[in-house]
């Protein structure tokens, strides 16, 4: 004989995705609930989540089936969905959803700010990183939601892919210190995208080719393994404006700083690069099948 005292809102659906998630902050102001939380209801994630129990990623290393990206929209949601499984359904779950293939709301807000070149904002931290990017989905999304499709859901695993994949290359790199290892990845990636922009105006990173492989070339590989080298020695430089590199790596000057190096993309992975009209026009059909 229990009882629990409940305290029941009714909403409109349209002031929902506005009240909700200031009802759940005002009314926990006791407790510790981070501003991830309350973004988590906000129809862009919904969305979000949609396409990562849909959408298939191809079989690769030897699969004979596809497997899912799952998106973690609601904290502990992988966890919670695995509860009462049974020994079978968990394996089934497991193998559909890989947990190395799990990512969460902060996670999406970091690749996604490191794909905008925004790696100094990503280096504030998961709370002040997803803030500055629910604010720009927030304003996407009411400008054109449509933007935010199948093809945009694809573009989010490749990011991860890389994420992934920067982070070893820089975990088992030679030069390699202990230390700093997020920042590196998130310059890294950030240059990358910066120097494509700046270089080759009319290409762009092929994401279609990472999505299908579900991995990155050779050539992909050594240059990120060399923009990586050059962004650690950027980032512990004893010429740094900070003498702390954790808040070096912060400033906006930081990351300029590391603008005006002036790394050779290799031509080899030149060459892998997709034309960004050919981008365009993917992205113009997945907008019209989205409406």
């Amino acid at each position: 004989d229990i009882y629990v005292p409940m305290k029941l809102s009714i909403v409109t659906p349209e002031k929902a995705m506005e009240l909700i998630p200031n009802i759940a902050k005002y009314a926990n102001k006791q407790n510790k609930v981070s501003d991830a939380d309350f973004f988590s209801n906000h129809a862009f994630h919904v969305r979000i989540e949609d396409f990562s129990r849909r959408v298939l990623a191809p079989a690769v290393k030897g699969n004979q089936f596809g497997t899912h990206w799952y998106y973690e929209r609601a904290r502990g949601q992988y966890k919670q969905e695995q509860s009462r499984m049974t020994k079978s359904q968990k394996e089934k779950f497991l193998a559909q959803n890989p947990k190395d293939q799990m990512f969460t709301k902060t996670d999406l807000a970091k690749i996604y700010n490191t794909y905008r070149q925004l790696p100094h904002i990503v280096c504030t931290g998961a709370q002040k990183n997803f803030i500055r990017f629910a604010e720009w989905a927030s304003e996407a999304w009411e400008k054109n939601d449509t933007a935010f499709n199948e093809v945009f859901f694809k573009k989010i695993v490749c990011l991860n892919i890389l994420f992934k994949k920067t982070d070893s290359i820089v975990k088992n790199a030679s030069w390699y210190e202990m230390g700093y290892k997020a920042q590196v990845v998130t310059y890294t990636l950030s240059y990358l995208f910066y120097a494509i922009e700046k270089n080759n105006s009319e290409l762009a990173l092929d994401f279609k080719t990472i999505w299908n492989k579900q991995s990155i070339s050779y050539a992909l590989e050594l240059q990120l393994g060399n923009i990586a080298e050059a962004m650690y020695n950027h980032l512990v430089s004893v010429n740094r404006e900070v003498e702390n590199v954790t808040e070096w790596a912060k400033r906006e000057a930081c990351w300029d700083a590391a603008k005006k190096m002036k790394l050779t993309l290799l031509p080899e992975f030149v060459k892998e690069l997709a034309y960004k009209s050919n981008v365009k026009e993917q992205e113009k059909d997945a907008i019209s099948e989205q409406k």
